[in-house]
């Protein structure tokens, strides 16, 4: 330059221009196309009346020249790089850099210079209108009441107030404590917000991209307290607010990755299918608070929308991803609102339109106990927080938590955690098989698949229960199946129901249910004793009692086909064995004197029946003791027995034979029976002596059993139906004496009987889990 550094710390006069910067003529060894001057500095006690003009043309990529103010003067008077905290400075005139005439404030190599501008400390006011390059605000305070249009911002500490309009062609960016106040228009292309800086507007604001990174101590951030603000991108980072009072802000793009917005104004980030998004930091939208987006996504932090606070999604659907979205104002969602996995939503707001819970997706409606209102339908799979209070006819949003929907509210599953919240915590016990609704759907309640219910309330557990139009939950007993029994069946099943009470299975969790919601400990021994089959273990005790009545029917047919004749009266002493052909009672027999000699003249035979073949009947009768274990009851058999025998010789018989019957088993308390069917059939062999009989069988029987059990637990009411098979083998030893006295004869006998008694594995049908 002609002049490296002007400093000005007197008065300049002019009616035009007071400095005009060109460059140097005539032309000598500087370079003509260089500003005739590098550094025009204003300093304390300068005074300067007229524009100051620059139409100097750049050459090579030099630097347009500086126009400074505020530089701290030497003891000889010269500038230095110091600011002067003391220096004020008011200017009317108007700063003027010429263009290349395209309007562009720019400097290339060849164009008009602007004059770029630096703000060093203590307090400049510009009345005129500014037309510069790039412009600095280091310390201090510069006050502007004209137009005001640059090239580039910096505010690097202080605070620069535009009460003009204002135009930065470029970029501002505010670093350390700067700070920007416009109450006029202010047209941006980018903002950056650093440091503990802050932008605050209350005019009309246009800007491009904003973006508030500030990762030190928050500061006053970006507030827009009156006017329209309109950016392309803003991204608020961490440590930093953006408040909007009364106003408006309109982003294409809206991402908060940190610090705080206080929304009571209007936010629109609506352009080309832009979204507001919550990534981290703390959204409040108070009352008179409107927020309109194309699509919400929240991913962490926290968004209020308080009472009179609105958030509006128009044409995508919203989605809470992560972080908690506590709901008491309004939320209107045209394609729906998901709450997914790591997201939570709160409060005693509304919601209009449709809501999903997805998968680790959490709802808490309430802040304490309350209502969060879904004017649409509702669909949850994932996580319901809800507090209760004991009460004997809860309200729902009074005692209960409740979710209020308009439309459908359907259940696929689920988590459902209940907190008491009486203080302090058990005061007042839950009363078994009190009932709570906390989803209420006026367009009717669907459950695909019941959730699973976690709570602290003391000794209770929950239970779900669905009606027409509500899902919620009963208060049951939570019992300790292995400590109830008195029996050893009781016993034994309530340790194994205890073990197995958790199983996911959605039959034994019903039936589970319904044993907790019974009132006391002999109720559920009753269903125990309903539930353990324990007819089972009696039907064989059954079954071997009309085994039992086999074989002495057996026995008793074989001493008829052998029994004494009665008194023979011929001379026969001397004989051991004569043959003689009598009629007794119009019968004829083959008689047989037994061995030995006959008395006195007179000889007792043993008569052989011609007879080969012979048929019975028999039936039987009885009860089974409960004693301290099977369920008491009775029993009773009948059936039809034949045979098939002949004699060997005078002394042995052999014989087969087969034998049809039924036994019944039948209890009261509970309600269970077994009619089984049986088929029989052996081989014995009966031997003859002087002194008696001696008798040996064998047989197999084949069993078919039915059996019926009626199982009534609270609401659950079945029948189980079996039908299984089994065997026998069986063994039979008998002997007898015949024994007389007189004319008197009885027939004294020991007998060991061996029955094996097997049962086939079988499955009950008709009653679900307890089968």
């Amino acid at each position: 330059p002609f002049v490296d550094q002007l400093d000005l710390t007197g008065t300049i006069n002019a009616s035009t221009n007071a400095i005009q910067i060109g460059n140097p003529q005539p032309v000598g060894t500087v370079n003509p196309q260089t500003p005739g001057v590098g550094t025009i500095n204003v300093m304390q006690g300068a005074s300067i009346t007229g524009n100051i003009f620059s139409d100097a043309i750049l050459n090579g990529g030099g630097a347009a020249p500086m126009l400074t103010f505020g530089k701290l003067a030497n003891i000889d008077g010269t500038a230095t790089a110091t600011g002067n905290a003391a220096f004020n400075f008011t200017y009317g005139g108007n700063i003027l850099g010429s263009t290349d005439g395209s309007g562009a404030l720019a400097a290339p190599a060849g164009t008009r210079a602007v004059l770029d501008l630096d703000f060093f400390n203590g307090t400049t006011t510009l009345n005129g209108n500014v037309t510069a390059g790039n412009s600095r605000l280091q310390l201090g305070t510069l006050n502007t009441n004209g137009i005001f249009n640059v090239n580039a911002l910096t505010v690097d500490g202080g605070t620069a107030n535009f009460a003009g309009d204002t135009d930065v062609v470029n970029n501002v960016v505010v670093n350390n404590a700067g700070r920007i106040n416009a109450t006029s228009t202010f047209n941006a292309l980018d903002v950056a917000i650093n440091g503990t800086g802050g932008f605050v507007t209350s005019g009309t604001t246009l800007l491009d991209d904003v973006t508030v990174n500030n990762n030190m101590t928050m500061g006053n951030g970006f507030a827009v307290t009156a006017g329209t603000t309109t950016t392309d991108q803003f991204v608020l980072t961490e440590g930093n607010t953006v408040v909007l009072s009364g106003a408006t802000l309109n982003s294409n793009n809206f991402t908060a990755n940190g610090g705080q917005v206080d929304l009571s104004g209007n936010l629109n980030a609506m352009g080309g299918g832009g979204n507001y998004t919550q990534n981290a930091g703390v959204l409040n939208l108070s009352n008179g608070g409107v927020l309109t987006t194309s699509g919400y996504l929240q991913t962490g932090g926290t968004a209020n929308v308080l009472t009179g606070g609105t958030l509006t999604a128009n044409t995508a659907i919203s989605n809470v991803n992560g972080g908690i979205l506590n709901n008491n104002g309004t939320i209107n969602t045209a394609m729906g609102l998901n709450i997914n996995n790591g997201g939570t939503m709160n409060g005693t707001g509304t919601v209009n339109g449709n809501v999903t819970n997805n998968v680790g997706g959490t709802i808490a409606p309430g802040n304490s106990i309350g209502t969060q209102n879904i004017n649409g339908n509702f669909v949850t799979a994932g996580n319901l927080n809800i507090e209760a209070l004991p009460s004997a006819a809860p309200v729902p949003g009074t005692d209960v938590d409740n979710i209020a929907v308009t439309g459908t509210a359907t259940v696929n599953g689920g988590t459902v955690n209940v907190t008491d919240f009486q203080t302090p915590a058990g005061a007042t016990d839950y009363t078994i098989g009190t009932q709570y609704n906390f989803i209420n759907a006026t367009g009717g309640v669907t459950v695909n698949a019941n959730p699973m219910f976690t709570d602290d309330i003391a000794n209770r557990r929950l239970i779900g229960i669905m009606g027409a139009n509500t899902f919620g939950f009963q208060i049951a007993n939570d019992t300790n199946f292995g400590t109830i029994g008195i029996t050893e069946n009781q016993i034994a099943f309530g340790e194994y129901l205890e073990l197995v009470k958790n199983t996911p299975d959605p039959g034994l969790q019903n039936l589970r249910n319904q044993i907790d919601l019974l009132g006391s400990d002999d109720l559920v021994r009753n269903a125990f004793d309903q539930l353990a089959g324990d007819v089972y273990a009696s039907s064989p005790a059954a079954a071997l009692q009309t085994t039992t009545l086999l074989y002495r029917q057996l026995s008793r047919q074989v001493a008829k086909s052998t029994a004494p004749s009665g008194v023979f009266n011929p001379i026969i002493a001397g004989l051991d064995e004569t043959e003689l052909n009598i009629n007794l009672a119009g019968q004829e027999y083959e008689s047989l004197i037994v061995r030995g000699q006959c008395e006195k003249g007179t000889c007792r035979v043993r008569c052989r029946n011609p007879k080969d073949a012979w048929i019975t009947y028999y039936a039987l009768g009885g009860e089974i003791d409960s004693g301290v274990n099977p369920t008491p009851g009775e029993y009773s058999s009948n059936g039809t027995m034949f045979g098939l025998s002949t004699f060997h010789n005078d002394q042995v018989q052999f014989g087969l034979f087969g034998a049809y019957g039924r036994s019944y088993l039948d209890t009261n308390n509970p309600t269970q029976g077994v009619d089984s069917e049986n088929v029989h059939a052996g081989a014995y062999m009966n031997i003859a002596d002087c002194q008696g009989t001696f008798l040996a069988a064998v047989g197999f029987g084949y069993d078919d059993y039915d059996s019926q059990r009626q199982v009534n637990i609270g609401a659950f009411n079945a029948i189980a139906n079996g039908n299984y098979s089994g065997q026998q083998a069986t063994a039979y030893l008998e002997r007898a004496w015949d024994q007389y006295w007189g004319n008197f004869y009885h027939r004294p006998m020991v007998g060991l009987q061996y029955v094996h008694i097997s049962q086939d594995n079988f499955v009950e049908t008709g009653a679900g889990p307890a089968n």
